[in-house]
């Protein structure tokens, strides 16, 4: 795991005070001992301090990775490598498919996440106005794959080669891999 500096700096924490982790399991009472064991379980996962990380050759090698995000709410994604494009040129990842909305941060796991739709799309809801206000201020949004292909424009990850492009000065003509 990696690219978490909270997670990274808990499990530093955690190395470092191991055996009083230990003695607290001994001492806590049974109706939490439950909880504190998962809770250390997962400190007990190697986190490397978060840095730039390509995943391209792993993707490439094993064709699944699964994206544990957020401990709190626990989510987990399987992201599956389905085709490699050779002809793909521009220097910028593209998202080609997806769908639906993502949760936003902390709206408590899967059953928080159903509770926020359900306020969300009623605007007979007593709360939903304060959820509508609420999501914005995270800037949660509907699944919009052009808007996210704009946003991921600005993740450069190598030069992009023109001269394999059709575009007339720089502006993209033809591209099957995104509207143009």
């Amino acid at each position: 795991m990696t690219d978490n500096e909270e997670a990274y700096l808990e499990h530093q924490h955690y190395k470092k005070n191991r055996a009083m982790f230990e003695e607290r399991l001994k001492t806590m009472s049974p109706d939490i001992l439950k909880f504190e064991k998962i809770y250390q379980e997962r400190l007990k996962m190697e986190v490397r301090k978060p840095s730039g990380l390509k995943i391209d050759n792993y993707l490439e090698k094993y064709k699944e990775i699964i994206y544990r995000y957020d401990f709190g709410d626990n989510w987990h994604f399987m992201i599956t490598l389905e085709q490699v494009a050779d002809d793909y040129y521009f220097g910028f990842p593209t998202l080609l498919d997806g769908a639906e909305t993502a949760p936003p941060e902390d709206v408590g796991g899967i059953h928080g996440f159903y509770e926020f739709l359900e306020v969300y799309w009623d605007p007979n809801h007593s709360e939903h106005e304060d959820m509508k206000a609420w999501a914005e201020s995270l800037g949660f949004r509907e699944y919009d794959p052009d808007h996210i292909n704009r946003m991921l424009k600005g993740i450069n990850y190598k030069k992009t080669e023109w001269d394999k492009i059709n575009h007339e000065r720089y502006r993209i003509i033809e591209d099957k891999y995104r509207n143009n």
